[in-house]
């Protein structure tokens, strides 16, 4: 009798230490906001806090990141230079070479480093970029399997798969014709390759049957109907520039071809579609985040300056 107990205690014993330690064990998935019923989108489009006006230099602004909330970094498209604009100051700072002339298009600031993206899908490591710290700059030269087809013009970190994502413009696929759809494409900067399947996919079918499905009694429904149109059997959306938000962790990808802002979960799922007041934003080209959730929109100028709106985040 006394091995068949024994048997039995030690079995329970083992069972309740392996629940018990289950139970410790944090649990590290991710868990984003992922109804599209729940309000994830708190921002006021139609009224910006507040509205910077850019200097003639950067009347062509193509690209916007953020350092340390405090300064805005931007490119343009003609010049391989950082603008480093203040939020408080309301001008640029200072603004650093690193690279020939070209058409540069996105911008990302990763702690200390810049990451910057040519249209033909060259990335640019800068590196001891402040001169005030005595170092001097360290500029690397990151090639990429994408090229002036692709038409890259979006770089964003993704902080939850630690990697960069180039957002494609032009033809979607690697060395393929592609129609319907335009695709972001994942790098790995710390072994600096780029994975040949894409992380996000925008496609026409899908972007279809959520304005259909979810958007047919909003304001926006006519305006985005009209831009599925407009694009026949290409994507609706072709992106100018990309972020992940702070909070939610989506995906924002803005499209300056029709005025849209694309939200996809991590997942790579549409959460929601808007078209961008035109009265703002004459051609959207650039987007990022303070950690706080405040949302900055650069457009570039057809007339007068080019502007940057900040919009708050509410937290309610």
């Amino acid at each position: 009798m006394f091995p068949k107990l024994y048997t039995v205690f030690l079995f329970f014993f083992l069972a309740s230490f392996a629940t018990l330690c289950q139970g410790q064990t944090p649990n590290t998935e991710f868990k984003e906001i992922d109804s599209y019923k729940q309000t994830f989108f708190k921002y006021d489009l139609e009224t910006a806090k507040e509205t910077y006006e850019l200097p003639a230099i950067l009347k062509e602004v193509s690209g916007l990141g953020i350092y340390q909330d405090s300064l805005l970094v931007c490119i343009q498209d003609e010049m391989g230079v950082l603008f480093f604009y203040g939020i408080e100051s309301k001008t640029v700072d200072y603004s650093i070479n690193f690279s020939a002339d070209g058409d540069y298009e996105g911008v990302e600031c990763i702690d200390e480093t810049i990451y910057a993206l040519r249209a033909d899908g060259v990335l640019f490591r800068v590196m001891n970029w402040d001169t005030s710290r005595r170092k001097k700059m360290i500029v690397k030269v990151l090639d990429t399997p994408l090229d002036e087809t692709n038409n890259t013009e979006g770089l964003a970190y993704n902080p939850i798969k630690k990697n960069l994502l180039i957002a494609c413009k032009g033809k979607a696929e690697i060395a393929k014709k592609t129609k319907g759809y335009k695709n972001i494409y994942p790098y790995d900067f710390e072994n600096m390759v780029m994975d040949y399947e894409p992380a996000y996919i925008i496609n026409r079918k899908e972007y279809k049957k959520f304005v259909k499905k979810e958007l047919k009694n909003t304001k926006d429904y006519e305006k985005l109907k009209k831009n599925i149109k407009r694009a026949k059997k290409a994507s609706p959306a072709e992106p100018s520039a990309i972020a992940v938000h702070p909070i939610t962790k989506h995906i924002y990808i803005l499209a300056a071809v029709g005025n849209n802002l694309i939200i996809l979960n991590q997942s790579g799922n549409i959460k929601h579609i808007l078209h961008l007041p035109p009265k703002h934003f004459e051609q959207p080209e650039g987007i990022s985040f303070m950690s706080n959730g405040d949302m900055f929109i650069s457009s570039e100028a057809k007339k007068g300056k080019s502007l940057i709106f900040r919009f708050n985040w509410d937290k309610n």
